[in-house]
């Protein structure tokens, strides 16, 4: 076999076993993730679940972008706080996003170094640290994304 042809193959086999490892470490259990990947305690985690659930569900556009961090990433542009958030709460928290997040069982997220996915990626939620060592953080939405329909 020639030499190239072996190391694209030993290159494909290098990301396979890194893509299979990333996929693979989902299989532990999330309260494990949640601690050891994004540094959250699991009962902090559902609860902040529940409340992000249970403001967007009574559509109480306040207590919503009190959960955000701000500057919020966001596909238009960024939202710089609580009041951006407000008066742009129609084109932030769309259908997909608000469907995303009423739909999300806490058993079903999805952990990274980044913080906790909802949905496909439509939310994401992190500890953001309160003081220069991090010794204390709150849960807050960090990005907001509009994943694009899957083809038909």
């Amino acid at each position: 076999m020639p030499i190239a042809r072996r190391a694209r193959l030993a290159g494909a086999a290098l990301w396979l076993g890194a893509a299979m490892s990333a996929a693979g470490a989902q299989t532990d259990p999330l309260e494990r993730r949640l601690e050891e990947v994004a540094g959250i305690k699991p009962p902090e985690a559902r609860a902040f679940l529940s409340e992000v659930q249970r403001t967007v569900g009574i559509r109480d556009r306040m207590a919503v972008c009190a959960l955000v961090h701000y500057p919020l990433r966001h596909r238009d542009g960024p939202v710089r706080n609580a009041t951006a958030c407000q008066s742009r709460y129609a084109e932030i928290f769309t259908g997909p996003v608000t469907d995303a997040i009423a739909s999300q069982q806490f058993a079903a997220l999805f952990v990274s170094a980044d913080g906790v996915m909802l949905g496909n990626g439509e939310v994401w939620f992190a500890a953001v640290c309160q003081d220069s060592g991090c010794a204390q953080h709150e849960l807050r939405i960090t990005a907001i994304n509009v994943v694009p329909a899957a083809p038909r």
